[in-house]
């Protein structure tokens, strides 16, 4: 099983970003064995596990860079609409 330290030891970010990105890794690491199978125990690897984390913590990195910018920008509008 993969802990904070461990994984944090390797990736920074901080103890609620691995929380959500490690429950969401777990949730797509069972749908891809239930759909594709364990491919022989290596999908039950922790390194496995591992790596659908980073993902998932990359991608919710990103997608909260994207929404910024899009009320950063809805705002900005806004502003021009009432001036």
């Amino acid at each position: 099983m993969i802990t904070y330290e461990d994984f944090c030891s390797r990736v920074p970010c901080d103890k609620g970003e691995f929380e959500i990105a490690q429950a969401n890794a777990k949730k797509k690491l069972a749908f891809i064995i239930s759909r594709y199978g364990d491919e022989n125990g290596e999908r039950l690897a922790d390194w496995y596990l591992e790596q659908l984390i980073s993902e998932e913590l990359r991608a919710e990195r990103v997608s909260k860079i994207f929404k910024s910018v899009f009320e950063d920008r809805a705002e900005e509008r806004m502003r021009g609409i009432s001036a």
